[in-house]
């Protein structure tokens, strides 16, 4: 699983200009700090999980699907936390199969190792 941030607008990699200008003017349609957040995860045997996408607005702690494959929830700031990791575990992940033979492969992203999601998939193991 992994999370990204989607930005709105890309910013210039090359201007153009008179050679020695010491100030130029580049126009922006202004959505180039205006970004989401995408969850995307994918099983080892290729199978993909719905995409999720977290964007800015009131806190919703729950998460959810208007039609197709995307899931969909919001934050305040637009990205994830653990309550958030939580919920999404509990969407995504199929319960009744608890062997040993399980894993989930995050990065060290503090939402991923908080107390809190470590303790919910043990629970989530032992059901």
């Amino acid at each position: 699983m992994e999370e990204t941030a989607v930005y709105f607008e890309d910013a210039w990699t090359q201007t153009v200009d008179i050679q020695g200008c010491k100030h130029m003017v580049m126009k922006s349609t202004g959505f180039a700090s205006m970004r989401i957040t995408a969850l995307i995860g994918v099983w080892a045997d290729g199978q993909k999980a719905p995409p999720t996408i977290i964007h800015k607005g009131a806190k919703n702690v729950t998460i959810q699907r208007q039609s197709g494959p995307i899931l969909y929830t919001s934050q305040p700031k637009a990205w994830v936390n653990a309550l958030l990791i939580i919920k999404w575990i509990d969407l995504v992940l199929p319960l009744g199969d608890n062997s040993s033979r399980k894993s989930i492969v995050w990065d060290s992203c503090r939402a991923h190792i908080a107390k809190d999601v470590k303790e919910h998939c043990r629970k989530k193991i032992s059901i």
